[in-house]
């Protein structure tokens, strides 16, 4: 968030000199609305995505005590030389 903040405020110290007066507290205003949109959509992004994580590492516990884990366990499935002679 702060990170979004200063782009905000180096976006406006760099486009102020073109414009009019009036036009710094639009700026200001506007941008805030869209920053806080951005926080919300990066922080609901986030959540998702430790939850899938989260869910993901709970879906390989629960199948690995019920011995069903997703991953080959059993011999190699190529021939191993010496094996058998």
């Amino acid at each position: 968030m702060v990170l979004l903040n200063v782009v905000r405020i180096v976006g406006m110290v760099v486009w102020a000199p073109r414009m009019p007066p009036e036009w710094s507290a639009n700026f200001l205003h506007d941008s805030l609305g869209l920053l806080l949109l951005a926080a919300i959509l990066i922080v609901q992004m986030e959540a998702s995505l430790w939850k899938y994580v989260r869910e993901k590492r709970r879906h390989r516990a629960g199948q690995i005590e019920r011995g069903t884990p997703s991953t080959p366990t059993g011999p190699p499935c190529y021939p191993v030389s010496g094996a058998g002679s």
